[in-house]
């Protein structure tokens, strides 16, 4: 288990030694964050096939039995603590499903589909007796350590490195450091978050997690609908605050008093099948769109009667919009100034400055009652 004092201990990096292991000591991860949760802990034959139904695998059998396993993309491992033969394999579970397929063609016999109760459709191609035997170990480089020593490394290259996961495999990662005991400002130094992603992903799945248990997230064809419209509407204030969602500070789920609004965000993001309501939104580029029709009465209105929300907010008067782009700039500038600040850079130029936008932010607000 990885704890707070792992991730923020510093001292000289330890290198991590390249072995070969035999494809069959090597384990599928339970805690993959890029596969959707399960009930209880599942089985490595579970696992392949969440893999194989979540992610393609025939590519990477194909390039296997023509090329071999390419050295320079060790797979990453640490030690099973249930038995120390094994490794469980914490960066590369494509690959390594794609190896046990092509060593066991067999497997795809039991690899039926959870939702549809046919048997996943995967190819393995061929392998000849030199290249099988080759493929029967791979690199792997090893952290004895246990998953504690991979978290910057996992946390750079996926969350804020070149081979980013989508939104959901971030947030889950993130929501799994600190289930282990971990704190935000440690997995953000860890990982070199510089811009908040860390808080917002956590926020963002405790809603989701919130919404879904409740069952305010309808399934699409068996397939959760895109987590990534959640993340990014609650990237916009007025969704946090029609939510009763702080904008700062330790992430938390919606109050209970709230959930009726969360029902209705939800259902604006993603329909209800139930009551056979399509999305107010029909592409991403709506959610900001979605943003501004929660802040306006008249347009949460027609949003309410079930209009889109292209039409809804359409409703919002001119003069009022103009209010809303005014303060939404102004409040833009003071995040950032916000940002910058700090007892060392204060003198008493910025000070009185600071002192003003308080006074106009007081002024305004009577202004707004």
């Amino acid at each position: 288990m990885t704890t707070q004092n792992d991730v923020g201990t510093a001292g000289p990096r330890k290198r991590h030694p390249i072995a070969d292991w035999a494809v069959k000591d090597l384990l599928l991860d339970a805690e993959n964050p890029r596969l959707p949760p399960t009930e209880g802990i599942p089985s490595q034959e579970q696992l392949l096939i969440l893999i194989v139904r979540t992610y393609s695998v025939g590519e990477l059998m194909d390039s296997f039995a023509i090329n071999g396993y390419f050295d320079e993309e060790p797979l990453v491992g640490v030690p099973d603590p249930d038995d120390s033969s094994k490794l469980i394999i914490v960066e590369g579970n494509r690959r390594l499903a794609a190896l046990k397929i092509l060593l066991d063609p067999s497997l795809t016999e039991r690899l039926i589909d959870p939702i549809s109760g046919r048997p996943l459709r995967v190819n393995a191609p061929p392998l000849s007796n030199d290249r099988r035997e080759e493929l029967l170990s791979v690199p792997v480089r090893v952290y004895e350590e246990g998953r504690s020593a991979v978290l910057a490394y996992l946390g750079y290259r996926h969350i804020t490195g070149v081979k980013r996961w989508d939104s959901y495999a971030k947030a889950r990662y993130v929501s799994q450091l600190v289930s282990d005991g971990n704190d935000l400002d440690s997995i953000q130094q860890k990982i070199g978050d510089r811009h908040e992603t860390a808080p917002r992903l956590l926020r963002a799945y405790l809603v989701w997690e919130q919404a879904d248990s409740l069952s305010m997230i309808p399934a699409r064809n068996g397939h959760a609908p895109p987590f990534s419209y959640l993340f990014t509407a609650l990237t916009f204030r007025p969704v946090l605050s029609f939510l009763g969602l702080a904008a700062q500070g330790m992430p938390k789920p919606v109050a209970d008093a709230n959930l009726p609004q969360l029902k209705e965000v939800s259902t604006y993001l993603y329909g209800d099948k139930e009551a056979k309501i399509e999305p107010a939104i029909e592409e991403s580029r709506e959610i900001q769109l979605l943003s501004k029709a929660l802040s306006s009465p008249p347009a949460l209105q027609r949003l309410r009667a079930g209009t889109k929300v292209r039409d809804a907010v359409e409703a919002i008067p001119a003069a009022e919009a103009r209010l809303e782009k005014s303060i939404r700039q102004a409040l833009e500038k003071l995040t950032q100034a916000t940002e910058l600040a700090s007892p060392a850079r204060a003198n008493d130029s910025i000070k009185k400055l600071a002192d003003d936008c308080v006074t106009e932010s007081q002024g305004l607000v009577r202004a707004l009652k």
